[in-house]
């Protein structure tokens, strides 16, 4: 009868403790909590660079890349003529 109180009271949740997880389990929270504050991180800043260069080009009249690459080449096609823009000028 005693081993089965013990056995109760050892199982019994303790105060202030990590409840049903362990501590490999708990570690395992942590570094998945830390890469997903890692990655709103990056997320943050490139929307923030994003929004910078959307500032710069508005302030500099620019409105979309067509419109870039209009200004650059004099068409809308791009420096070789027809290639979009994809490679760059020889």
């Amino acid at each position: 009868m005693e081993d089965k109180q013990l056995a109760l009271i050892e199982m019994a949740p303790v105060p202030g403790g990590r409840g049903r997880r362990g501590r490999r389990a708990q570690a395992e929270l942590e570094r998945h909590r830390r890469h997903i504050a890692e990655a709103r991180a990056i997320v943050r800043a490139a929307r923030a660079r994003a929004r910078a260069r959307e500032l710069a080009q508005r302030q500099a009249g620019v409105r979309h890349l067509a419109e870039v690459r209009r200004r650059a080449t004099g068409d809308g096609r791009g420096p070789g003529g027809d290639d979009h823009g994809l490679t760059p000028a020889a």
